[in-house]
């Protein structure tokens, strides 16, 4: 289970960066997946590759910047 937890951005800033980019439809349009897959992040933490996706299409906001070292 640890190992699977470091391929995850952590649930409280995961539900940061879902509420910035427009809440859990909108990044489920933007990452081609369920909405409830979205919400099933908040809970367990966003993948890694979702959220380096994200990051690189928003690198402008600012929650991004705060996470650009994860």
């Amino acid at each position: 289970m640890e190992r699977n937890q470091a391929k995850r951005l952590p649930p409280q800033p995961t539900n940061k960066v879902i509420d910035a980019l427009g809440g859990s439809a909108e990044v489920s349009r933007i990452c081609e997946v369920t909405i409830s897959a979205v919400s099933q992040w908040k809970s367990m933490g966003m993948p890694k590759a979702r959220f380096m996706f994200l990051r690189e299409r928003n690198r402008d906001l600012p929650v991004m910047k705060e996470l650009r070292n994860f």
